[in-house]
């Protein structure tokens, strides 16, 4: 857990500067596994990914930052009516597989084409962090606001391992706005994985819930399409 914590207060950190150099991302992210991890449980994960960049002052094509995500990679769910620990009710029982990153990076700026389109080359390093939740619950009235069927949880299963994740990115950042405070931002990255211990091929048939357990490398190929915008920029003071 000692680099986890130390990338998450490198991330703290960068958010204590003033300079207008500050900008962050929202993309949707997709993982498509590589070699080894591939080989064991070819699965492509969806999820979203934050990212935040500060730039330099003395050198603008450089940047420090850091990434937070989720993908989810699997999920199985089945609804049961019957018999669950001497109560007859109606049950739904699921299980999800997940990928929590927490990772810092590095940022160099290559060229910028007709002022308005950036290609840049990210350094990475962080963790992986493959947790799995499965639960059996049982309907309990409706949501307030969305009226959804509102489900009470009476057991559940957790379970989590982290690895190494270390690459190499390309992208570009094409603005969509005169003052280039907003971005479309596309990236590609391929990821080192660190060997890890998960859980693949959720499966639930009634109240049975199954899970095959996996050891592998974790690398992986990810993809990346969202907006790029300012964030903890202070305002410039015009003077009199």
């Amino acid at each position: 857990m000692r680099h986890v914590v130390l990338i998450v207060a490198t991330f703290g950190l960068l958010t204590k500067v003033y300079a207008q150099v500050n900008t962050a991302s929202l993309t949707f992210q997709l993982s498509v596994p590589q070699g080894e991890y591939k080989d064991h449980y070819s699965k492509t994960g969806t999820g979203l990914l934050f990212s935040y960049t500060h730039r330099l002052k003395d050198k603008p094509g450089i940047a420090l930052g850091g990434d937070m995500g989720i993908l989810q990679v699997s999920k199985a769910g089945n609804s049961y009516s019957g018999l669950y620990r001497n109560r007859n009710d109606n049950y739904y029982a699921s299980a999800t597989n997940y990928i929590i990153t927490i990772a810092s990076k590095l940022r160099g700026y290559v060229f910028t084409f007709k002022g308005s389109v950036r290609v840049f080359i990210d350094l990475t390093i962080g963790t992986n962090i493959f947790f799995t939740y499965a639960s059996i619950s049982h309907y309990h009235g409706r949501e307030f606001l969305s009226r959804r069927p509102r489900l009470v949880t009476d057991s559940s299963f957790s379970h989590s391992s982290l690895s190494l994740r270390c690459g190499l990115g390309v992208g570009t950042e094409i603005s969509i706005d005169k003052k280039n405070k907003l971005a479309l931002l596309l990236k590609c990255t391929y990821l080192y994985g660190s060997m890890v211990n998960y859980f693949s091929h959720p499966h639930v048939k009634g109240l049975e819930i199954t899970l095959t357990p996996l050891q592998s490398r974790s690398s992986m190929f990810l993809a990346e399409a969202g907006v790029r915008f300012g964030m903890f920029n202070k305002k410039k003071k015009h003077r009199q």
